[in-house]
C-alpha cells in the first residue's frame, strides 16, 4: 500500500496488503503516534479498515483482530528491541568513556606517585646536604677558634718580644 501522514498527525496506509489479517484483500491502516507525558514513553493507536466503514474488531473479526494483535506486539517487540540496542550502545560508549578516564586518572596517579618519590629523594639528598653543611660549619668555627688562639699566641709572642727588645 501507500503511506502518507495526515495534518492531523495520523499515519495513513491505503490498500495495505497484510496476509496475516486477510490473506484475500487489502485492508486501510490508520495510526497514531502520541508521547505519553507521565512516563516518557510513546503510544501506537492503529485501526484497520476491512472495507468501506468495517474495521476489525474483537467481536465482529477475532481472526483477524488477532493477526492485527499479535501483529502489533511483534512490532512493538521489534522496536523495543531496537530502543534497549540503541540504549546499550550509548551505555557501552559510556562504560568505554569511563574506562578511558579511569585510565588517564590511573596514569596521573602514577605521575604523581613518582613526583612524590622524586621529591623525598630531593628531600633526602638536601637533608643530606645540610647535615654536611652544619658539620662544615662545625669544623669551620673550631678552625677559626684554632687560627684564633694561634694570632692570641702570636701577638702575646710579638708582642713579648717588643717588650724583651725594648727592655733590653
Amino acid at each position: 500500500g501507500k503511506t502518507k501522514s495526515t495534518k492531523s498527525g495520523e499515519i495513513f496506509t491505503d490498500d495495505a496488503t497484510i496476509k496475516e489479517i486477510d490473506p484475500k484483500n487489502t485492508v486501510d491502516v490508520y495510526a497514531k503516534v502520541a508521547d505519553l507525558p507521565n512516563n516518557g514513553g510513546t503510544e501506537l493507536s492503529v485501526w484497520f479498515n476491512a472495507g468501506l466503514t468495517i474495521y476489525i474488531s474483537s467481536k465482529d473479526f477475532p481472526a483477524q483482530y488477532a493477526a492485527a494483535d499479535k501483529l502489533l506486539r511483534d512490532f512493538a517487540g521489534t522496536v523495543s528491541a531496537a530502543l534497549l540496542a540503541e540504549e546499550l550502545k550509548a551505555e557501552e560508549k559510556k562504560l568505554k568513556d569511563f574506562e578511558s578516564e579511569l585510565k588517564d586518572l590511573e596514569k596521573a596517579k602514577t605521575g604523581h606517585d613518582k613526583d612524590i618519590l622524586n621529591a623525598k629523594e630531593t628531600i633526602k639528598k638536601q637533608e643530606d646536604n645540610i647535615r654536611k653543611s652544619e658539620e662544615e660549619i662545625k669544623a669551620n668555627l673550631k678552625s677559626q677558634e684554632d687560627k684564633q688562639k694561634q694570632i692570641n699566641r702570636s701577638e702575646e709572642h710579638r708582642v713579648g718580644k717588643e717588650c724583651r727588645s725594648r727592655w733590653s
